[in-house]
């Protein structure tokens, strides 16, 4: 709304002053609710600055002025990317490539950036929690879920990524059975067994015998 006024004095006698809004420049459209009255409104089409001019007339004269109107466009909720899903492997930590972009808007705010942990079985410790980049270190193994949340101050936006923690890949454990006396040509029947964590996914667990040591060959079945 201008709250804008128009002067005369009178003169030529018995005329009456016309006021007129009107647009000077724009990069788009300019609605005035009612262009014939100095206190109106104005609608516009599309963001950006403007130039609007009252002008009034006498019948004889005419004078203008000027009113530089800037019009931004709605605020938008900053757009959040958390990254790509990952997995992992106890003790690493895990890299968080998040992106934060905003429009600007509101004039003169800031955009401030946190990650939380949403869901997982333990505790998340973040090296720079108002970080969008940074690194995240977990106590135990399992799936989590981490958010990364942006604010303008005004409107917030929000990504999730998923992180599966595996826990560190140990060492098979083999019994090779209990020893053995026996009397040739007696065979020796071995009875070792073999155990895993299943890490890493996916792979399988192998087993064979060996000799180390004897003063012999030892054939295998």
């Amino acid at each position: 709304d201008r709250a804008r006024r128009a002067a005369d004095d009178g003169w030529p006698y018995g005329s009456s002053v016309r006021v007129t809004w009107s647009a000077v420049i724009g990069p788009g459209t300019v609605v005035f609710a009612s262009p014939e009255v100095t206190v109106t409104s104005a609608s516009f089409s599309v963001a950006g600055t403007y130039v609007l001019r009252l002008t009034a007339r006498d019948s004889e004269l005419t004078t203008n002025d000027d009113v530089i109107i800037t019009v931004t466009p709605p605020n938008q909720s900053p757009v959040v990317n958390a990254g790509n899903n990952q997995t992992i492997t106890l003790p690493a930590a895990v890299n968080l490539n998040g992106t934060v972009t905003d429009d600007g808007l509101p004039l003169g705010s800031s955009v401030s950036a946190e990650w939380s942990k949403v869901s997982g079985p333990g505790p998340v410790t973040f090296r720079d929690g108002r970080q969008s980049a940074t690194t995240a270190q977990f106590s135990i193994a399992g799936e989590y879920v981490l958010r990364l949340t942006a604010s303008d101050s005004e409107l917030t936006g929000t990504d999730d990524v998923q992180i599966t923690v595996v826990p560190e890949n140990s060492a098979p454990t083999a019994n090779a059975g209990a020893d053995q006396t026996i009397t040739l040509p007696q065979a020796a029947n071995l009875n070792g067994s073999v155990s895993d964590d299943g890490l890493p996914f996916g792979s399988s667990l192998n087993s064979s015998w060996s000799k180390v040591s004897g003063p012999g060959e030892v054939v295998f079945s």
